[in-house]
């Protein structure tokens, strides 16, 4: 099926009116730039507080940009779009939070979206960003080149192992692989990665995307 989003009655076929007019009420909303600014913090403060508003969240915006909470979840949206001529891709939207705990288990939900990926047509890639698996500050001080002390050095190498692992599943599984840019500052070493394993997995085909 060949779908054109200039084309807007067959592109949004699938979606109620009601949906729509839910969707363009959220963006209009977002014209608002004391909104967008102050929006996210004001809904954290509430969140903190204990409000009743996670509903009201989860039926506007969720609603609108994400699929699910869990793999599972995502999949009724993935088979929706898919049906309607739109590849979807399991985007575990998780950054790490600067512990060894929260890029190991980053790393093991990616292992599982790659495998949930494997002959499914709906999921034409599977993508992770290198920032949810390995230290930021240790990135940036390999991208500039500055010297990394052994215990930097050992978190390096304990992230590209985890790439490295990453992309011999997605290898295994015949998935596609897209590894996401990043912020400039840490882009080269990500880069550096990605080349490396580029060049070890995408002999037959291409297994590894940047």
């Amino acid at each position: 099926m060949n779908l054109s989003f200039d084309d807007t009655e067959v592109a949004f076929a699938h979606k109620s009116k009601a949906d729509l007019k839910k969707a363009y009420s959220l963006f209009q909303a977002f014209s608002y730039p004391a909104l967008v600014k102050y929006g996210p913090s004001m809904a954290n403060f509430a969140l903190s507080l204990g409000l009743p508003i996670k509903g009201l969240i989860k039926s506007t915006i969720f609603h609108q940009f994400c699929g699910g909470e869990t793999i599972e979840g995502s999949n009724p949206s993935a088979l929706e779009l898919y049906e309607n001529g739109i590849g979807a891709i399991l985007d575990f939207s998780v950054e790490g939070e600067g512990s060894s705990a929260s890029y190991e288990a980053t790393f093991k939900e990616l292992s599982k979206v790659i495998v949930e990926a494997a002959n499914k047509p709906e999921y034409p890639f599977a993508v992770f960003k290198c920032s949810g698996i390995g230290e930021f500050s240790v990135l940036e001080k390999a991208s500039t080149g500055e010297s990394l002390s052994n215990d930097e050095n050992e978190q390096l190498q304990l992230f590209k192992k985890r790439v490295g692992a990453l992309c011999k599943l997605a290898s295994e599984n015949n998935v596609k692989l897209l590894v996401d840019s990043e912020e400039s500052w840490i882009q080269e070493a990500v880069d550096e990665v990605t080349y490396e394993n580029i060049e070890l997995y995408n002999q037959e085909k291409a297994v590894v995307y940047n």
